[in-house]
């Protein structure tokens, strides 16, 4: 007995359009004609099975089906030959709403590929992409000194792929993934995108109207700058379940506004001796959210840094902020900020003094509820927290677990005599 494909009407015709594109392998005649095994009527008699497979070859290698494929163009993908032109070839064969495919590859480039049409996508082939274990990398040729890709128009889509930088054979800046601060890139969905060793910033989200950008299940490792870069206008945007690591600077640098950090592994950062070296720096930001997130081992910095300018309106919720330089969080001149329901233990392993898991300088209305401060070790968090000069006002410290047994020196040191101290209340220390 034989049977036709489920789906498969006697014309050879599918239900509905397969948007996928087979690789080169499986869409040659030869294959497509063992497929069967026996199982179904392919014989030269069969009006079907001749209809289907010549629907089939058309559909995957048609140029017309909205997926454009760096192969078609030239690219090789071999690990050697400089697939630069092929891939801007494809590129500028796009639409808006096309599909640039990379198949399994190591392409080398000497990057600058911009993408400047809307609502594309660019796909590799890799599942949870990752530079050193990838089906699909992009790597930056010795000396090229570009960004890889830079987003010029909106609602663009970036997928299962790695960029590679090569940051010790570059001797200018490079950047991994960029959006355009001349014209914007709104609307950006970037999702398993694996960047690592670029001679610059991993993720640059620029100030040219970026707005709402989401960045999903990705890495940003080794870069010679901060892992992600969010300029002032770059606001209402989305990171979450990353891993953000071993960076020169900051893991994170903010000054945009209502940006969400959310499910963020943070680790390793500030390996440069100078800069910024936190897991997140904010510096005049607005509004963001730092939630659920492991904050660790910034090696020169502060879990959580206020640096300077007008931070206001930020809330830290249920992180572990833990053995990071110095403070678990320091703010300088911030205002207006929630920081409930964190454990921050261990820090400053650098040794200050006055190390502390929170300290507050020159702070107003900062809202500290219901944290848990310990150490484990010795030569960590001097105390739980802390509060230096007179000019902090109106704040709270209340119904936290900070003990003088859990620290070095102390449970909480609260500037007193102040016009508006703060407010201390149910805590255990």
């Amino acid at each position: 007995m034989v049977f036709k494909p489920v789906g498969v009407d006697e014309n050879g015709t599918f239900p509905e359009r397969v948007e996928t594109r087979f690789n080169e392998e499986f869409i040659n005649t030869s294959n497509l004609d063992s497929l069967n095994g026996g199982l179904v009527d392919n014989s030269a008699t069969s009006v079907w099975w001749s209809k289907l497979v010549s629907k089939l070859k058309t559909l995957f290698t048609s140029k017309d089906t909205g997926v454009i494929n760096v192969k078609d163009y030239g690219a090789k993908g071999d690990g050697a030959t400089n697939d630069t032109v092929a891939i801007n070839a494809a590129i500028a064969a796009m639409v808006a709403g096309s599909t640039l495919f990379f198949p399994p590859g190591r392409y080398m480039t000497n990057g600058g590929h911009i993408f400047d049409k809307p609502s594309i996508k660019v796909v590799g082939s890799s599942g949870r992409a990752q530079t050193y274990n990838s089906q699909c990398q992009l790597y930056l040729r010795n000396g090229s000194n570009a960004d890889m890709f830079t987003a010029k128009n909106n609602q663009q889509t970036y997928r299962d792929i790695s960029l590679y930088g090569n940051y010790n054979n570059q001797t200018g800046v490079s950047r991994g993934f960029v959006t355009s601060a001349e014209t914007g890139a709104n609307y950006i969905l970037l999702d398993a995108v694996w960047v690592d060793s670029f001679n610059g910033d991993g993720f640059s989200f620029e100030s040219g109207a970026t707005i709402s950008s989401t960045v999903v299940n990705c890495e940003s490792r080794v870069n010679r700058g901060f892992g992600m870069k969010f300029y002032g206008t770059s606001t209402d945007s989305m990171v979450a379940n990353c891993y953000i690591d071993q960076n020169t600077q900051s893991g994170i640098f903010c000054s945009a506004g209502d940006v969400s950090f959310t499910s963020i592994h943070i680790w390793g950062n500030g390996t440069s001796g100078s800069g910024d070296q936190d897991g997140i720096t904010f510096q005049s930001s607005a509004g963001c959210r730092v939630v659920n997130c492991y904050i660790e081992t910034q090696n020169n910095g502060s879990g959580i840094r206020f640096k300077s300018g007008a931070n206001r309106g930020h809330i830290i919720q249920g992180c572990d902020i833990w053995s990071n330089g110095y403070q678990g969080i320091y703010g300088f001149s911030a205002q207006n900020v929630v920081v409930n329901g964190n454990v921050i233990r261990t820090n400053n392993y650098k040794g200050q003094a006055n190390g502390a898991g929170i300290l507050w300088d020159s702070c107003i209305a900062m809202n500290v509820t219901g944290n848990q401060f310990y150490n484990i070790g010795a030569s960590r968090q001097a105390y739980g927290y802390y509060e230096v000069g007179t000019a902090n006002a109106d704040c709270l410290f209340v119904a936290n677990i900070s003990r003088a047994a859990d620290h070095n020196t102390g449970n909480w040191v609260v500037v007193t005599g102040t016009a508006k101290p703060t407010l201390v209340a149910n805590n255990i220390g």
